[in-house]
């Protein structure tokens, strides 16, 4: 699966990493000093490196945790979102990440100790108040839990944590690691995709309805990279540097969705995330 494991020198002795490399001993470890030399460079080709990512080890630096836009959560006051990865196993087309970065390698950032710290820190805060973490915005967040090991590392902070709340966000059904850990009312797994055991039940937490859009810089990327796409083909415009359906379009297809939508669930469950965009 990994042929090719890019770490930082300085991280060489993280338990992490050594894990990774004696996981992967066929794969061909390459040492930098920075993680951005391998993955940050201009010409790189994201589709042709998709077929076969390498991993990138690296530390991650500056601030760990981020607030999210304010039209985006599920309820809470206190939102913020942190990326243990960049990038995704999946290759799905309207994926804002091939146009935001200019390679398809993974990165892990393996200072997981880290971000726990500046997660306890926002919680402790307003210890009152719930704090909401996303995981999932640059990454899928259990796809590669696998090698990642994040499932474990960070489910006990947020056992331990009442006051902070945890969103998987995740396409996939890696939930092996899940399974091993006692349910925990604080963190709420968000499939994109549903299961039918779960879509049909009473215990949805929440749904989250947003419609198409991203960074036009993106769009044109992902354009060239897909121009047989059907998806690009239709009346989109570009309203303050974002890309997306017509105001007409979307606005009726919001509508469409939210009436079949509460035609099922209690609307108080439903949460639209607006394009912040004029």
């Amino acid at each position: 699966m990994i042929d090719t494991i890019y770490y930082e020198e300085e991280i060489i002795d993280h338990p992490r990493v050594m894990a990774l490399l004696q996981r992967f001993p066929n794969a061909t470890p390459i040492p930098c000093e920075n993680y951005k030399e391998v993955f940050n460079p201009s010409g790189q080709n994201f589709r042709l490196q998709k077929k076969n990512p390498s991993l990138i080890l690296a530390k991650k630096k500056g601030k760990l945790v981020l607030p999210i836009p304010e039209t985006y959560g599920v309820g809470g006051k206190k939102n913020f979102y942190f990326s243990h990865m960049l990038n995704c196993l999946y290759d799905c087309r309207y994926c804002f990440l091939q146009g935001m970065y200019p390679s398809a390698h993974y990165v892990l950032f393996v200072n997981f100790e880290d971000f726990l710290e500046e997660l306890k820190s926002k919680t402790v805060e307003t210890p009152t108040l719930p704090t909401w973490f996303f995981s999932g915005y640059d990454c899928d967040s259990l796809a590669l839990d696998q090698i990642s090991g994040f499932v474990d590392s960070f489910l006990p902070f947020f056992q331990e944590n009442k006051s902070a709340f945890l969103e998987l966000r995740t396409k996939s059904v890696n939930i092996n690691s899940l399974a091993q850990h006692p349910p925990i009312e604080n963190v709420i797994t968000a499939f994109s995709f549903t299961p039918t055991e779960i879509s049909t039940g009473e215990d949805i937490h929440s749904i989250s309805l947003g419609s198409f859009r991203m960074p036009t810089s993106f769009f044109k990327k992902i354009e060239k990279l897909h121009p047989d796409e059907k998806l690009f083909a239709g009346r989109m415009e570009s309203r303050s540097g974002t890309h997306g359906y017509r105001q007409e379009i979307e606005q009726d297809r919001r509508k469409t969705c939210l009436d079949l939508l509460n035609s099922h669930i209690d609307n108080s469950k439903v949460f639209v995330c607006e394009n912040t965009s004029a």
